[in-house]
């Protein structure tokens, strides 16, 4: 089910993943942008929605772990005053483990949406870690591969 992207206050990266029940439910993330970028990048004063469509699937393993996959997943960034559109895929996978002191380790491999409080709002491809204990960050994105801002797909 998509999650409502929040801003990057120290929460976890959110994942935003397509939802089988309303996969063309558009996200309304001007207000995110805005606050992540507007003072930077004043060409961001017109409305942007997300839709995220394909398919999901969380798998549980023994252990406290899981598997979040995506397949055929894609995002669609629609400029509301142009009509203008930027899709991008997002196949990737989400691997958590949670251990004993409730602190989550987060995995991601391939290509997959994330917010954090440092990166900000990134299209990342590759193998990035972070984690988070009760929805605080304690450790921030990390890992090897491409990171993309959001904001360079868009403009």
């Amino acid at each position: 089910m998509p999650k409502e992207p929040h801003e990057p206050n120290g929460n976890p990266p959110v994942t935003v993943e397509p939802s089988p029940d309303n996969p063309q439910n558009p996200l309304n993330i001007s207000g995110l942008l805005e606050d992540l970028y507007g003072e930077d990048y004043p060409e961001l004063d017109f409305n942007y929605t997300l839709s995220v469509s394909g398919k999901s699937k969380t798998i549980d393993l023994p252990g406290d772990r899981q598997i979040i996959t995506s397949p055929g997943g894609e995002a669609t960034f629609t400029n509301l005053d142009t009509g203008e559109t930027v899709t991008v895929n997002i196949t990737g996978s989400f691997h958590t483990t949670e251990n004993e002191d409730e602190v989550t380790e987060w995995v991601s491999t391939g290509r997959s949406l994330l917010l954090d409080p440092e990166a900000g709002f990134v299209l990342v491809s590759g193998r990035f870690t972070w984690t988070d204990s009760g929805g605080v960050i304690t450790e921030t994105l990390s890992g090897h591969g491409q990171i993309t801002p959001v904001i360079d797909l868009l403009l």
